[in-house]
C-alpha cells in the first residue's frame, strides 16, 4: 500500500545520444501524466483507502495496461492495480487498527 500523493519515479539520462535523450524525456512525461491521473482518482474518492485499477487509468489516458503496469510497479503497484491510503490508519487504544 502506498500513501497519497503517489510519486512515480522519473529517470535522468546524461548521455549524448539524441534518441535516448528523447526516449527519456517521453518516459518522464508519461510518468508525470500517470502520477497526475492516479493522484486525481485518489483525491476524488470519498474513501481513505482507494484501489486504483490499471484498466481505469488506461481508459483515462489511452495507454496500454502493460505500459501503465511498467511505470506503476515502482510505486508499489501490483499486477492489476495499486492500493493507496490518504491518511495512515490510527491505532486504537487496544492496539487494533481503525
Amino acid at each position: 500500500m502506498v500513501q497519497y500523493p503517489i510519486h512515480v519515479p522519473k529517470k535522468s539520462y546524461k548521455g549524448s545520444k539524441p534518441n535516448l535523450q528523447m526516449k527519456n524525456i517521453e518516459n518522464n512525461r508519461i510518468a508525470a501524466e500517470l502520477e497526475k491521473v492516479v493522484n486525481k482518482i485518489i483525491e476524488d474518492s470519498n474513501e481513505n483507502i482507494v484501489e486504483v485499477m490499471y484498466y481505469k487509468i488506461a481508459v483515462k489516458t489511452g495507454y496500454s495496461i502493460d505500459k501503465i503496469r511498467e511505470f506503476l510497479r515502482s510505486v508499489d503497484g501490483g499486477y492489476n492495480g495499486l492500493t493507496a491510503y490518504k491518511q495512515p490508519p490510527q491505532k486504537a487504544k487496544n492496539g487494533m487498527l481503525n
